[in-house]
Parts: C-alpha cells; sequence; structure tokens
C-alpha cells in the first residue's frame, strides 16, 4: 500500500508540474508578461482509517484528561482531522453536544470505578 501511495504522490507532482509549466504558465505571460513565480499546487494528503483510529483514541485521552478542551480547541482539533469549519449557528450546537456526550462518558467512567 505504501508503494502505491508513493507512486500516487509522484504522479500527482508529475502533473502538477507539468500543469503549471504547459498551462498556468503560459496564462499568466498572455495576460501579465514575465512573473517571477507561477505558484503551485498544494499536495494535501488523507489520513489513513487506522491512522485516524489511533489519532482519535488519542484525541479522546487528552480530552477525558482535560488537556484539551473539545470546545476551545474546536478548531484545532477540525483543522488536525481535516474536517470543514463549523458556522456559528452549528458551533453552538455541536457545543452543547459535545458537553452533554463529556458530561455522559465521565459519569460512565465514575460509574465504573465505584462499583
Amino acid at each position: 500500500l505504501d508503494l502505491f501511495l508513493s507512486s500516487v504522490k509522484r504522479f500527482a507532482s508529475f502533473i502538477a508540474e507539468n500543469l503549471i509549466d504547459q498551462v498556468v504558465a503560459q496564462i499568466l505571460e498572455y495576460n501579465f508578461g514575465r512573473v517571477e513565480t507561477y505558484g503551485q499546487f498544494m499536495q494535501t494528503t488523507q489520513p489513513t482509517a487506522d491512522e485516524l483510529a489511533r489519532l482519535s483514541q488519542a484525541l479522546n485521552l487528552l480530552v477525558n484528561s482535560g488537556i484539551v478542551d473539545p470546545v476551545s480547541d474546536n478548531d484545532w482539533i477540525r483543522a488536525m482531522l481535516g474536517f470543514p469549519e463549523v458556522k456559528e449557528k452549528e458551533e453552538n450546537e455541536m457545543e452543547d453536544a459535545v458537553w452533554e456526550a463529556l458530561g455522559r462518558s465521565l459519569s460512565h467512567i465514575g460509574r465504573r470505578k465505584t462499583e
């Protein structure tokens, strides 16, 4: 799988370089004359299912230990996981849901310790 992903990344780089050299450069030079740089395409990587599982376990541990606040650190968490930004109305609803879920999780942990 790593060999396949490596090949795909190299092929994506090849396509991006050729697209910039053969298309973008000509359009920019036609419209603006000589320019210093023609820009570049960003290559993003999607985490594998295994990486997402490990990341979510670590994040859960950080939230449950109080190191990470799921509400105030929400933007950072979403960016790290590659999730889209949340609109303000959705953010308020999500904040309520996070605190409710966290409360259930903590009460469940408390019941286990006393049993």
